[in-house]
């Protein structure tokens, strides 16, 4: 039932499921009120396809890009937290998606000497393949990170969980200092407020921006025009509000 349950109130939560169910509607309601459904599923329609809304809306939400020559603070960990595609075939590879800016930059801040280690933290969900965490260590041995700069941490299954388990294994490693938070820029208000509620010393580095910076004639152009991304980024943003707001509901931040 609860399986059930979750998927109704994810579907409601997808803006294309709205405006699919104005359409419907309209089928099914005659005169004024058809006509209404037709509109206001028309008006969603174009406000959520608009890619200089959700723009807009993403400079908001997601932190600032930030110089790497403005970093003068050397951290003793970097934490990675996973968001690769897990359960695909074959298996002699990982399947980064937009997951790759995480570790990609984790790879970059610890060549340039900004970060001593790294953490990934991540243990997946439901995966009948190795944790998150363990295959994108895959991709830092790639890069030739020396393993004794590796942790991982393979248990979260949340971002709560990340920062819980991030922060045991920092102490059972006996690593203190100043860390530096390494996740999507969208996911980094929800992430840092998990972390900060474990009392852990950090500093926030976002990778992976959903939003974009227009300065040609041309992309204002473009960003008037419906784009079906558009869509897809709000649901991805609603998501992150929705699970902002509930785990400050539950104490997890």
């Amino acid at each position: 039932m609860f399986y059930f349950l979750s998927k109704i109130f994810h579907f409601l939560t997808i803006p294309l499921s709205w405006i699919i169910l104005c359409f419907i509607l309209s089928l099914f309601w005659k005169n004024t009120w058809r006509k209404r459904f037709l509109i206001f599923g028309t008006t969603l329609l174009i406000f959520f396809s608009n890619p200089l809304i959700i723009h807009s809306i993403l400079k908001w939400w997601e932190p600032p890009p930030t110089l790497l020559s403005n970093i003068q603070t050397k951290y003793q960990v970097g934490i990675v937290l996973g968001g690769i595609n897990l359960n695909k075939k074959p298996t002699d590879r990982t399947y980064l998606k937009r997951g790759a800016d995480r570790i990609m930059h984790a790879v970059l801040l610890y060549r340039k000497g900004i970060i001593d280690k790294i953490l990934i933290t991540g243990g997946g969900k439901d995966s009948i393949f190795n944790s998150e965490a363990e295959q994108l260590a895959s991709i830092l041995k790639t890069c030739q990170i020396p393993e004794k700069d590796i942790l991982l941490e393979t248990k979260a299954k949340n971002t709560y969980q990340n920062a819980l388990f991030s922060k045991e294994l920092l102490e059972e490693q006996n690593i203190k200092g100043k860390y530096l938070l390494i996740t999507s820029a969208y996911h980094l208000p929800r992430a840092s407020a998990c972390f900060h509620k474990q009392g852990l010393n950090f500093d926030i580095f976002a990778v992976d921006f959903l939003s974009a910076d227009y300065h040609k004639n041309i992309d204002w152009i473009n960003a008037l025009i419906p784009s079906a991304a558009a869509l897809e980024t709000w649901q991805i943003v609603i998501h992150e509000w929705i699970g902002f707001v509930t785990y400050k509901v539950v104490g997890y931040i």
